[in-house]
């Protein structure tokens, strides 16, 4: 409220002259924003604010309610708020979107817009300080919906010009997923909003960045929600960091210019609050990221069907056992199961639960795999007709999960690293899983899954200067029907 001629303050003044020049001036010369200044009586120094459009008591003249002395508009002290002129506002600053009757809700949007990403400080100083906080976050709650339907846009586009006519794309399913999106992501900024106000106004009134009340601090973020524009460029979340940013910024400058006087703790206390609120909110996300992405390859990783280490341990000394008393290797794996072993093994030993998926594989007599595991008392019946149909060159045969591959090594062999047996499931099997091999020295080896075509080449250039048969290449063939 200035003087027309010279521009000198004339808040307090119970004249109606202006100290400075003379010249005559009434407050109801002048238009200010509702609720933005205080109207005392002459008399007491009660206070009153203008509600009409133009900030003016309604009605002008009336009665004192504390003195009871006759009160007009003209006749009033005008005050600022707070004690000073930071919290009143003219009709003609007050900031874009307050006047949208006036100016219309599409300009007013698109102009209060520009305040905040050009000057946010004007746009702040353009908001009575009494001006209520659940218009500023309907405010806020307009904006971040409106920026999630903008962000989101392409999708929406790809689906219908794209994927519209592609069978089994049902259009009402990513529809409705689609709207799921831009309310999660209309919620969470809203949620964050909320939450750096909170945090913020806090840490103002903890170091002394603030003498308003929530409300202010209200007005400075949820009206700089606008600043995160660029997060609403149609590229699916990939300008979201800027818009945060940009945001933040905003933010921290409308803070500190409703704080004149305090303006860098309340700029700092904003800050802070961002911080806090977004950078936690982005470590969480990139730890809930990387913590679902190492369970679900965890998860996808085909695993071997299992073998337990016992059975390993079992089939090794069956083995043994046989090469002791017998003086030579067994002629089918089958054998391993005789009662005349100090240690024989079950069937379960060289079959795993997985193993029981290829449980219709049969042997040479057409005894299937199956059979043997319902009644291994079968065993011997079924090894000496699978050994009387081997090949005079075998070189590896199969039961079960086991590859049995000793034909053509001499029986008191003890070569380190010359193979004599290995669990190697038919069933499909992760290449990085471990592979057991029992050597015939007796030691139990575990190869990489994925070294093992390397490792078959190593082993055949063994079994070359050693004079014994050469794996197949291709190990996963060979079935207990077919020995190679």
């Amino acid at each position: 409220m200035d003087c027309q001629t010279c521009g000198y303050a004339l808040w307090n003044l119970a004249a109606r002259t202006c100290p400075e020049c003379g010249t005559a001036f009434r407050p109801s010369e002048f238009d200010f924003a509702p609720g933005s200044v205080r109207f005392c009586c002459p008399s007491c120094d009660q206070a009153y604010y203008g509600t009409d459009a133009r900030g003016q008591l309604v009605p002008r003249a009336f009665r004192c309610v504390r003195c009871g002395e006759a009160v007009d508009a003209d006749s009033t002290v005008v005050r600022p708020l707070e004690g000073d002129a930071t919290g009143v506002v003219s009709s003609s600053t007050l900031m874009p979107w307050l006047r949208r009757a006036e100016l219309g809700r599409t300009k007013a949007w698109f102009m209060t817009l520009g305040q905040a990403l050009a000057a946010p400080a004007t746009l702040v100083r353009g908001v009575p300080v009494r001006d209520s906080a659940w218009s500023a976050l309907g405010f806020m709650c307009m904006t971040l919906l409106t920026y999630a339907l903008a962000m989101l846009g392409p999708v929406l586009l790809l689906h219908f010009v794209g994927f519209g006519n592609v069978p089994g794309m049902a259009t009402s399913g990513v529809i409705g997923g689609l709207l799921l999106l831009v309310l999660a992501t209309f919620a969470g900024g809203v949620a964050l909003g909320l939450l750096w106000l909170l945090i913020a106004h806090t840490i103002m009134r903890l170091i002394g960045g603030t003498q308003h009340p929530l409300r202010r601090t209200a007005h400075a973020i949820c009206y700089s929600s606008l600043a995160a524009l660029p997060a609403a460029i149609p590229c699916f979340y990939c300008t979201a960091v800027p818009g945060v940013l940009w945001w933040i910024v905003s933010g921290a400058t409308m803070c500190a210019a409703a704080n004149p006087g305090r303006s860098a703790r309340a700029a700092a206390a904003a800050v802070l609050g961002a911080i806090l609120v977004f950078g936690g909110t982005a470590g969480s996300a990139v730890a809930f990221v990387a913590h679902s992405i190492n369970r679900m390859a965890r998860q996808a990783r085909p695993t071997m069907p299992h073998i337990p280490a016992s059975s390993v341990h079992r089939t090794a000394t069956a083995i043994a056992d046989h090469r002791r008393l017998h003086g030579s290797w067994p002629r089918h794996g089958l054998e391993l199961l005789s009662a005349g072993l100090p240690s024989p093994v079950q069937m379960d030993d060289l079959v795993s639960a997985m193993g029981m998926l290829a449980a219709d594989r049969r042997f040479s007599d057409g005894t299937g795999l199956a059979e043997l595991l319902a009644a291994p008392g079968r065993a011997p019946a079924v090894a000496a007709a699978a050994a009387a149909a081997q090949p005079a060159d075998i070189a590896v045969h199969r039961v079960g999960d086991w590859l049995f591959m000793w034909h053509g090594v001499p029986a008191d062999s003890t070569t380190p690293g010359l193979w004599v047996a290995m669990v190697l499931p038919v069933v499909p099997f992760g290449h990085g899983v471990p592979i057991q091999v029992i050597g015939a020295d007796g030691v139990v080896e575990n190869i990489p899954g994925l070294s093992l075509a390397m490792r078959i080449e190593q082993q055949n250039a063994l079994r070359r200067q050693l004079g014994v048969p050469e794996l197949p290449t291709q190990l996963l063939s060979v079935v207990e029907s077919s020995p190679r």
